[in-house]
């Protein structure tokens, strides 16, 4: 298995425990954003969504008057 960073390749297997710990570390954090993204990206969806509606109602409302 091989790492890149910075432009250099690193083989996996002859990096120290801490150094693997890091890269466990940093996968996990690249996971984790990558889920909170994709949390975002519906939460906004469905805030552009219920303001839409709100918009429209209140539209309808002026329209009834």
């Amino acid at each position: 298995n091989i790492i890149h960073i910075n432009d250099k390749k690193y083989d996996a297997s002859n990096l120290t425990k801490e150094q693997g710990y890091c890269i466990e570390q940093i996968q996990e954090c690249q996971t984790e954003a990558h889920k909170l993204k994709k949390q975002l990206d519906r939460v906004t969806i469905s805030q552009n969504v219920y303001t839409n509606n709100l918009i429209q109602l209140l539209k309808d409302k002026e329209v009834k008057e």
